[in-house]
């Protein structure tokens, strides 16, 4: 008998990319039905609770009267949980098919694994480091915060935090899973306790991902399954103040896992990190509040049944925009892809992973608002 399966999402101000994120989880397997789904609104208040509800009847909505963070808000969720396993998901991710099905069939394999991630992309079809990761050690930690790690990418030593000499595209054991995609064992997951509250956002995944193993269990990394990220739109609408908010949790991380003057020393050079980011925003390095994408030329691909609203929902939001047809694919600086009848945001997955930076891309289900995040240093786009 399979493992059975429930999904967390915790939701923060992006009331459309969660929309798609919902209907990409649902269309990805005949058995969804059997699938306890929750979404958690942080004190964002959904827009349109009761439509919402209604566009999704299968989803059980917690409403929050105020922002406890991600990890609290998680175990809020983990209450009314009584599955074999649990997936923590944000709400800015795009599932496609048999991503699900592959990560229960592993866990089904070996029971060593206490927790699972996969890989991700980014809005631009890219691989996200993040989906593969060692505990940050005081070393590790140093090529990462210093830059060593983005000059030699593939090396094993100065990119140990992302473990650069693996293949993105290889399963194999790893130390920590990204939280955007953390599939774990419940009875695992609430014999640690869930999430520790200490950590407000940022730094919970780690800690979650050390415990599981000091439980004597391991964490694996299934690189031949991918998903959507598009990677941090809810942290997007504060730059600066999120970059505290990640130091202070890996602060936080070093005072409950090391000693001494392992302690001393990395808290220090934590500090001294804070200040010189700090530093680097107020000199104006700020992401920006709103995107400054104008697509000329738009190649619209999929459902053609839905191409007309998708334009009408263009023209609202940016002028001076020219759509050509597939044959002149070269042409184009954006896709759109029309998710619907014959058209699955796998196959756009799939597309984009070919062509990457090639080309922006957009998503449209009719019903939804076109949504994408080209610029990490910009808010992504949610046109309605």
């Amino acid at each position: 008998m399979a493992l059975s399966l429930s999904v967390i999402i915790v939701h923060y101000q992006v009331p459309y990319f969660l929309e798609h994120c919902l209907y990409s989880l649902l269309s990805v397997d005949n058995n969804m039905d059997k699938v306890q789904i929750i979404v958690v609104d942080n004190a964002t208040f959904l827009p349109n609770n009761v439509l919402m509800e209604e566009k999704f009847p299968e989803v059980q909505f917690i409403y929050l009267k105020e922002n406890v963070g991600f990890g609290k808000a998680n175990n809020e969720a983990l209450k009314y949980v009584s599955s074999d396993l649990v997936l923590f998901l944000n709400p800015d991710t795009i599932i496609t098919e048999n991503v699900l099905t592959s990560c229960i069939r592993q866990f089904e394999l070996d029971a060593s694994i206490g927790g699972l991630g996969v890989k991700m992309l980014d809005g631009n079809g890219c691989f996200l480091s993040e989906s593969k990761r060692s505990i940050p050690t005081f070393s590790v930690s140093l090529m990462k915060l210093t830059g060593l790690s983005t000059i030699f990418p593939s090396s094993a030593f100065f990119n140990k935090y992302a473990l650069g000499n693996v293949s993105k595209d290889s399963d194999c054991f790893i130390d920590v899973i990204a939280g955007a995609f953390f599939m774990a064992r419940t009875t695992v997951v609430k014999s640690i306790g869930g999430f520790d509250p200490q950590f407000f956002m940022y730094g919970e995944d780690i800690d979650l991902s050390q415990q599981i193993i000091l439980k004597g269990y391991c964490n694996y990394y299934l690189g031949t399954q991918s998903i959507l990220h598009f990677k941090g739109e809810s942290t997007k609408q504060n730059k600066s103040k999120h970059v505290k908010v990640f130091y202070e949790a890996m602060i936080l991380y070093v005072a409950k896992y090391y000693r001494n003057w392992n302690k001393l020393l990395f808290k220090s050079f934590l500090n001294g990190a804070v200040k010189g980011r700090a530093l680097f925003e107020r000199l104006g390095n700020k992401v920006a509040n709103t995107n400054s994408f104008h697509p000329k030329t738009i190649c619209f691909m999929g459902d053609s049944s839905i191409f007309e609203s998708a334009e009408s929902i263009l023209k609202k939001n940016i002028e001076g925009f020219e759509i050509i047809d597939q044959q002149k694919l070269d042409g184009a600086d954006t896709v759109l892809f029309c998710v619907g009848k014959n058209w699955s945001y796998s196959q756009a997955l799939m597309f984009m992973q070919k062509n990457k930076t090639r080309y922006q891309y957009l998503f449209y289900k009719k019903s939804c608002a076109i949504i994408g995040s080209n610029n990490k240093k910009e808010t992504g786009i949610q046109w309605d």
